[in-house]
């Protein structure tokens, strides 16, 4: 009842299949593609955003943080790229920072110029459009009172956005 490969034994009855699945994503060792499902990335949605909801990571760090095996860094320096980009660039006068921390992963996913610009537009497009802006401090509601989005819920949106364009392979 072991799973064996590349020095790693894994007993089945305490690890689920995505374990297994996670630690071969993050060794870089290349899954069959059916493996990486919408249901699989809907789980990243989550975990993105319960990163933010949690308080260990801010909106950048989340997204960042949640990706990381897509970029060919670690998760530690990855988190330690997103320290500045907390509160909208550090003063809520910023985009949020989960559209900055989508961005950074697809730069780094898709090394391409042209394809991280395209992809970030999409995702501040899809942003805009879902929750009225994409400046933290009017998505805090600082100045209105009227908060438009919670942080944990721009995080989850910045993800989900972020995740239609690496199902299509950087496409959109």
């Amino acid at each position: 009842m072991y799973f064996r490969n590349a020095g790693l034994t894994i007993d089945k009855t305490y690890y689920s299949i995505h374990t297994i699945i996670r630690y071969f994503m993050i060794n870089s060792i290349t899954l069959h593609p059916e493996i990486k499902t919408n249901k699989n990335m809907e789980s990243r949605k989550e975990k993105a955003a319960e990163l933010k909801r949690c308080g260990t990571h801010n909106c950048t760090q989340a997204v960042l943080c949640t990706y990381y095996d897509y970029t060919g860094l670690d998760e530690d320096t990855i988190k330690h790229i997103g320290n500045g980009f907390a509160a909208g660039m550090g003063n809520m006068e910023g985009t949020c920072g989960a559209i900055i921390g989508a961005g950074i992963v697809l730069g780094l996913t898709t090394k391409d110029k042209a394809k991280s610009l395209k992809g970030t537009r999409y995702i501040m497009e899809k942003f805009q459009e879902r929750n009225g802006a994409t400046q933290c401090k009017l998505l805090k509601g600082i100045g209105t009172g009227k908060p438009l989005r919670e942080c944990p819920l721009c995080v989850a949106d910045a993800s989900q956005f972020l995740e239609e364009i690496l199902d299509n392979n950087g496409k959109i």
